[in-house]
């Protein structure tokens, strides 16, 4: 069982993210209308994923999420926002995230990035990811990244596990693995979750190879 906590402040949010959530019955869901009301829950009964709003008056998501990494709190955070801004979704990250998701995305997505979440990987929006990788500009330079590096990444940040990328890119698992390792070695990352936020705190250019 999953035990996830919708943080919210519009009742109706809350109850769109509950229908969504409840034809599936490892998803255990509790709601929490603000920040502080969320941070009291978590204390009484810890969650492992919060789906957490960013834009929420008095305490806002961010200010929440800080609290949590600041306490050591091991609940993983989905954002689940209206932007689509490719600069918030970078902040949430840096502060700690492991998703983000926005409120225009197909409702099958919200259920697919908390099970991600959840299982201890990372998960954005494909929109979401895209923007990142787009609006960013060179920290590091592009010859630094081999093709495959590049293409094995933007699949990484896009949210793919290490199987589904060896199978869009035809080639075996241990060669995805491997090739992310050489990449964790040259961000100075120590898990493929601190490698999405690396990459997207550094800004590397992540197009495919084709598209340039």
């Amino acid at each position: 069982m999953t035990r996830v906590l919708l943080v919210d402040d519009h009742a109706v949010v809350r109850s769109g993210c509950r229908r969504i959530l409840e034809p599936f019955p490892d998803l255990e869901v509790a709601e929490a209308a603000d920040g502080p009301t969320a941070l009291a829950a978590l204390a009484a009964a810890p969650a492992d994923v919060v789906v957490l709003d960013l834009s929420m008056p008095g305490m806002g998501g961010l200010e929440v999420l800080r609290r949590l990494r600041a306490a050591d709190d091991p609940a993983r955070v989905l954002i689940f926002s209206m932007h689509d801004d490719p600069l918030l979704a970078a902040s949430g990250l840096q502060a700690g995230a492991s998703g983000y998701v926005t409120k225009g995305d197909a409702p099958g997505e919200l259920a697919a990035a908390i099970r991600r979440i959840a299982d201890g990987g990372t998960y954005l929006s494909r929109e979401v990811a895209q923007g990142m990788a787009m609006a960013r500009t060179l920290d590091e330079p592009a010859d630094r990244m081999t093709p495959r590096e590049r293409e094995i990444a933007a699949l990484l940040v896009e949210g793919h596990m290490l199987a589904d990328i060896a199978a869009a890119l035809s080639i075996s698992y241990k060669t995805v693995a491997n090739t992310l390792v050489r990449l964790r070695g040259k961000l100075g990352a120590r898990s493929n979750a601190g490698l999405v936020r690396r990459l997207m705190e550094r800004g590397p250019r992540l197009n495919r190879p084709e598209q340039e």
